[in-house]
């Protein structure tokens, strides 16, 4: 019965993006979103307690409000306008507010306020779709309603910095992995700037290595980065691994991380009116850089006592199979942009 209920609301889910991502209208759209929500929230209480009911209030909460929002933009533009994604038509003020609630919903600053507490109170799974699969279907909808105005180049921009400052002091691993996919979702949000359809190559690049990093630390139940450097002494391959993954969640060349943000700068290089946010957004993600390579010192330089239990782990080969490809695709993607 277990397996039937994930599943229904699995299909649900996967169905509501799908429906905003092939919608021909802010209509459909907004149902898909709806749907969506509506899927995830069963799946946060699959295993009722008071943090996860906590999680799904907060988060039903913040997503209730974006849909508000979003929904009164949607029947203001159909009063003037039409239901067509055509953002020219839409004026400033209704642009800003229908970008401010798609912001929300993914939790981008400066409307991330929800996303670290959420995903604190959730389970690794959880947690990983949240950020990941969960951020498909706005920024589908951003892609298509967006004009760039100041405030985008602001949501960039503090996205970024927040992501970077606020991770540095977090000991909490689901926390870190927060404020990391705020950081992230900044340089996706400035590939829609330049080049529109690259936000989803980049969103795909960091999800695999987001699932990577995840699943693994859900196998072995780590929540806190002291958990983290004692499970990390207990085997010298996933230490490898998971170590190239944080740093090729950092950007790390020549790692597969490094790739999404390499075409990024490439991409607003060529715009030099942007030239001043590359550099603050490059300098930023130095500083987050720098929090990936704590934990992986702490893992890798120092040495921690082994306990019975942990020695015992093994490797789980899919995961190490993830964890080679994030770190190597990249040698296999200069070779093949160097022949095109």
């Amino acid at each position: 019965m277990n397996y039937y209920y994930k599943f229904i609301f699995l299909s649900t889910l996967l169905t509501g993006t799908m429906i905003t991502m092939t919608s021909p209208n802010w209509m459909s759209a907004w149902m898909g979103i709806e749907i969506n929500l509506l899927s995830f929230i069963p799946l946060m209480m699959y295993k009722l307690n008071p943090q996860t009911s906590e999680a799904s209030m907060k988060y039903f909460l913040v997503q209730s409000i974006a849909s508000s929002l979003m929904m009164f933009m949607i029947t203001m533009n159909m009063m003037k306008y039409n239901l067509s994604f055509d953002s020219t038509m839409m004026n400033k003020m209704m642009s800003t507010t229908l970008n401010s609630a798609l912001m929300m919903k993914m939790g981008m600053a400066p409307l991330h306020f929800w996303l670290p507490e959420v995903a604190n109170k959730m389970s690794w799974m959880n947690t990983l779709i949240l950020l990941t699969w969960q951020k498909l279907a706005p920024m589908t909808l951003l892609a298509y309603s967006m004009k760039v105005t100041h405030f985008i180049v602001s949501a960039v921009i503090l996205s970024v910095a927040i992501g970077s400052l606020w991770g540095m002091n977090q000991t909490n691993m689901q926390k870190i992995m927060a404020y990391s996919s705020i950081n992230h979702m900044g340089w996706m949000l400035s590939t829609l700037l330049s080049n529109k359809p690259m936000w989803l190559f980049y969103l795909m690049i960091y999800s695999i290595i987001t699932a990577s990093i995840t699943i693994t630390l859900n196998n072995f139940k780590i929540f806190h980065l002291k958990q983290m450097m004692t499970f990390m002494s207990s085997n010298n391959t996933i230490k490898m691994m998971m170590t190239l993954n944080f740093l090729s969640l950092g950007g790390l060349p020549p790692l597969l991380g490094f790739l999404p943000k390499w075409m990024v700068i490439q991409s607003l290089s060529n715009m030099n009116k942007f030239m001043w946010m590359i550099t603050l957004m490059i300098m930023m993600t130095l500083i987050s850089l720098y929090f990936y390579i704590r934990i992986t010192y702490l893992n890798t330089m120092m040495t921690h006592t082994k306990t019975k239990y942990l020695t015992k782990s093994k490797p789980h080969k899919p995961m190490l199979i993830i964890s080679f490809m994030t770190s190597s695709s990249l040698i296999m993607f200069m070779i093949l942009f160097n022949f095109l």
